[in-house]
């Protein structure tokens, strides 16, 4: 079975088949976690010129991960996004590039090990997997993560493609639990 194939196949098992969209992101983050053996992943996308938001997650750890690069202001994610690298950090790594989001994933979260990888256009954003143990992030298999993160981006665009919807509302997957609850955020600030 092909990386896509066993991909599509725990995309499917997911579920989804009577969804409406909105779940997609989720769905994405929970085949990635279960086809790269990683603990955890997380989707954000950049909404708008300074607004990134978090989309979607495999667990509820991995979305507490995802969203405190967020409430940080700083984290893999972003530096994926704004260098178009892949990063890839243990535990001392992150203590050291950014402290406050440190404290907050080491103490909030199990992980202690993230590769970050920047989704590719027409999608803006940034696909986080996450590990337990620091050495996950050596055993991850580059070329597979690469190509999962070229799946996804491939998936979410055929999503907003083949979906009717305006451009001031975006496509149905921007509008998941995740993206809806970080707009409150926006919107407050």
């Amino acid at each position: 079975m092909t990386l896509a194939e066993h991909f599509a196949t725990a995309l499917a098992e997911t579920g989804g088949d009577d969804e409406d969209g909105h779940l997609l992101p989720d769905r994405l983050a929970r085949a990635t976690a279960r086809v790269l053996e990683v603990d955890g992943a997380g989707l954000s996308v950049l909404a708008g010129p300074h607004g990134r938001s978090p989309l979607g997650a495999s667990s509820p750890d991995a979305a507490r991960a995802e969203r405190l690069q967020f409430t940080a202001g700083v984290g893999p994610c972003r530096l994926a996004h704004a260098t178009g690298q892949p990063v890839f950090v243990v535990e001392d790594d992150i203590r050291t590039r950014w402290p406050g989001f440190a404290d907050l994933l080491l103490t909030g979260t199990p992980f202690r090990g993230i590769v970050s990888l920047p989704l590719r256009p027409p999608i803006c954003g940034a696909l986080d997997l996450f590990t337990v143990d620091p050495g996950g992030v050596a055993r991850l298999d580059v070329f597979d993560a690469l190509a999962v993160g070229d799946l996804v981006t491939s998936a979410l665009a055929d999503a907003a493609v083949w979906s009717t919807w305006s451009e001031a509302a975006g496509p149905d997957w921007l509008h998941s639990p995740a993206a809806e609850r970080r707009a409150v955020v926006w919107q407050a600030v």
